[in-house]
Order: C-alpha cells, then sequence, then structure tokens
C-alpha cells in the first residue's frame, strides 16, 4: 500500500466518523427536545395528560405526601362547608 492511498484511507475515515458523531449528537439531542417536549405535555399543571385518549387526569399523590406539603408550607385544608369567596370583577 502507498503513502498515498493510506493517506486517503485515513482521510476518508476521518470524514467517516467524524460525519457519523455529528449525526449521531444531532438524533441525541433531537431525541431529548422529544422527551422534554412530551413531559411537558404530559405533566403540565400537575395533570397528566393522556395523548392517545385525548383526556386529562389528576396525578394521584399519596396521603403522606400530602401531609407533609401542608405541614411545610403551612397550608390548611379548605372547610367544604363554607362558600368560597366571590371574586370581585374588575371594571
Amino acid at each position: 500500500m502507498s503513502n498515498a492511498s493510506l493517506e486517503d484511507n485515513c482521510t476518508e475515515a476521518v470524514e467517516f466518523l467524524t460525519d457519523f458523531c455529528i449525526s449521531n449528537a444531532y438524533r441525541v439531542i433531537k431525541a431529548w427536545w422529544e422527551l422534554g417536549d412530551s413531559l411537558l405535555v404530559k405533566y403540565n399543571h400537575f395533570r397528566i395528560y393522556n395523548a392517545e385518549k385525548r383526556s386529562i387526569g389528576r396525578v394521584a399523590t399519596p396521603k403522606w405526601w400530602n401531609e407533609v406539603v401542608t405541614e411545610y408550607d403551612k397550608l390548611e385544608p379548605l372547610d367544604k362547608k363554607k362558600p368560597k369567596p366571590q371574586s370581585k370583577a374588575k371594571k
């Protein structure tokens, strides 16, 4: 094998590997963006969106989680017997 053909093979190998790595990186970036978009749509506003059924459901949280969050944020449970205050409409 001559030096010229060896250099051509090396150049082709470098080009091949560079193209492969770049196209692979683009595929990975595209996959991450698709994952991010699907997670954002599915779990937006603490709701679960089912794209196949086109329905929205609530994220079920265990009772212990609700108690910890209530205690941490110093929240008070809503009294279901009391009517909710009416918001005044802006004029």
